[in-house]
C-alpha cells in the first residue's frame, strides 16, 4: 500500500496495483526485502523496532522505541542526540509500522 501511496496519478497507480502481491505473505516478504536491501545501519535499525514491537508485552509509544533502539551494550547514559526521528522509524520499517498520533504508539500495521 505503501507503493500506492507515492503514485502522483491514477494511470501510476494502476500500472502498481498490477504488480502488487497476491498473497499477505508475499507482501511481507516484499516488505522485508526493502528493508534489507537498506544500508546496514538503517536495516538493523529497522529490524530491532520491529523486535522491539513484536516482543513487548504492552504497546509501546514513540519515545520507549526511540529509548530501545538508541541504548548500546555498554552505555551508561542516554545520549538524547542519538535518538531517531519518528520519521525515520516507521519510513526505515517499510510500511510494516505506523504510529497514532493521539497516543504516540507505535505499532504494526497488521496483526
Amino acid at each position: 500500500m505503501d507503493t500506492l501511496a507515492k503514485k502522483l496519478n491514477r494511470r501510476a497507480v494502476r500500472e502498481a496495483l498490477t504488480i502488487l502481491p497476491m498473497e499477505l505473505d508475499d507482501t511481507y516478504d516484499e516488505a522485508i526485502q526493502r528493508i534489507e536491501s537498506q544500508h546496514n545501519y538503517e536495516a538493523d535499525l529497522a529490524k530491532r523496532v520491529l523486535c522491539w514491537i513484536t516482543h513487548a508485552f504492552w504497546p509501546l509509544t514513540v519515545r520507549e522505541i526511540q529509548h530501545a533502539v538508541t541504548i548500546e551494550p555498554g552505555d551508561v547514559s542516554l545520549d538524547e542526540e542519538a535518538l531517531p526521528d519518528e520519521e525515520d522509524l516507521v519510513f526505515l520499517c517499510a510500511g510494516l509500522v505506523t504510529t497514532d498520533r493521539e497516543s504516540s504508539i507505535i505499532w504494526l500495521v497488521h496483526y
